[in-house]
């Protein structure tokens, strides 16, 4: 029996499917460690809105929480307890501690990221960085790469071709596929609550409302769209500290958006049956872009920056986007 312990910061939407996936897995034993079970104001402090996800995030896998547990999981890598350990990263002291326990105990541990090199840094800081990442990375037993820029990442920071392997970022394709079919008929009626036509092109943002999202480009775009009367719509899912400032740059520029606000895992496929494409035009902050996979499992194109970590993987011009 083959053994894996995860080390993550708290439950996340996107994590806890594959984790369950493990966990059916036949002779491998997986528990999950996290630092912290996050708190509704926690949760929400980059939506302006305090809440807890709706779907369930802790059942199908075994996991613990809290100090305690990742002190019981150092304690364990010194009885050499688990075959392999998997963190999330490194920016946190609770992983800092993990991996270096496991480079002392000669436990095997993997590093899974979405890190790429065409996120905005000063020169200063990727000069500092680049001989530390270049001694640390190489030292882990595997580096799990989510899509191309991540494994460039690793190579740059000299890690050998036979350590990096893929791990897709993914999403519970079964769960958004189905409820995008059940939606698909109700479409118009879905439509109607935000006050769009049936012949309206509606374009379509999901996510924070903050700088890096660029989602006043996207805004800009409509309203010169809309300058050749075609009949198009924006819809923004989402909150922020930017709403407001988005909203005054929506009036004055007469661009035909609606702001539906913040919309839960359960609720958001509701808004990919009502549109048409999804837009992500993020700056290179945008490590991945899961509404990317999101909509793609729904069905609807997306037009993406070249600054999103995910379009070199999903999208091909001119078929999905």
């Amino acid at each position: 029996m083959k053994s894996l312990a995860i080390v993550a910061t708290h439950p996340v939407q996107y994590y806890a499917p594959l984790y369950r996936v493990l966990a059916r897995e036949p002779g491998l034993e997986l528990k999950v460690f996290y630092h912290h079970l996050p708190c509704d104001r926690d949760q929400g402090v980059e939506f302006g809105k305090p809440f807890q996800w709706d779907v369930d995030l802790l059942s199908g896998y075994t996991h613990a929480e809290g100090p305690a547990a990742i002190s019981g999981l150092l304690d364990e890598l010194l009885a050499h307890r688990w075959t392999a350990i998997l963190v999330h990263g490194w920016s946190d002291s609770f992983s800092r501690k993990v991996i270096g326990r496991a480079w002392r105990t000669h436990t095997p541990i993997m590093v899974r990221g979405d890190s790429h090199l065409h996120t905005p840094r000063p020169l200063w800081r990727r000069w500092m960085k680049y001989p530390l990442y270049r001694y640390l990375l190489p030292r882990f037993s595997a580096c799990l790469a989510v899509g191309t820029w991540s494994a460039q990442y690793y190579r740059h920071y000299g890690v050998p071709n036979e350590k990096i392997m893929m791990s897709p970022h993914c999403i519970d394709t079964e769960r958004f596929a189905g409820q995008a079919a059940s939606l698909r008929p109700l479409r118009a009626m879905i439509r109607s609550t935000w006050s769009l036509a049936d012949d309206d092109f509606v374009f379509l943002y999901v996510g924070r409302l903050s700088s890096t999202k660029r989602v006043q480009d996207f805004i800009a775009a409509l309203a010169r769209c809309s300058e050749s009367r075609v009949r198009i719509h924006g819809l923004i899912i989402g909150e922020g500290s930017l709403r407001e400032s988005l909203e005054r740059q929506a009036k004055q520029c007469f661009a035909p958006i609606r702001f539906a606000g913040f919309l839960n895992q359960s609720e958001v496929a509701r808004a990919y049956a009502a549109a048409d494409c999804l837009v992500l035009s993020s700056s290179g902050e945008e490590t991945w872009g899961l509404v990317v996979n999101e909509a793609m499992t729904c069905g609807i194109p997306c037009l993406v920056s070249d600054q999103v970590g995910c379009g070199v993987d999903l999208i091909i011009p001119g078929i999905n986007g």
